[in-house]
């Protein structure tokens, strides 16, 4: 929507590859629609957070009427303006390390 960025992510599916799959198709639409160019810090949060939470709805209603038993684990990178926001779901941890010099 007008605004620079990147998604990058991990999905670690558990019982299953349904979520996980769901989760990569998902995900990053629902948080890049959330994100207005003028967008503050705590908006792009805000949309992340909610982005999570209604993947995470909309995938439980689907595995409840057809029974699916997968889950999965979830580490995103949002990059908007050059500022990055890390979320994680689960066990998914990342570390960040940058390189000062060349030696």
């Amino acid at each position: 929507r007008g605004v620079r960025s990147a998604f990058y992510a991990v999905y670690d599916g558990h019982a299953g590859r349904k979520a996980a799959d769901f989760c990569a198709e998902k995900l990053h639409v629902k948080i890049a629609s959330k994100i207005d160019k003028g967008a503050s810090n705590e908006s792009v949060r805000k949309a992340i957070t909610d982005g999570f939470r209604e993947v995470d709805d909309e995938f439980l209603a689907l595995a409840k009427t057809e029974g699916y038993r997968d889950g999965c684990t979830a580490l995103t990178l949002t990059v908007v303006r050059n500022i990055m926001f890390v979320a994680w779901v689960g066990d998914s941890k990342a570390v960040l390390a940058r390189r000062e010099k060349d030696d």
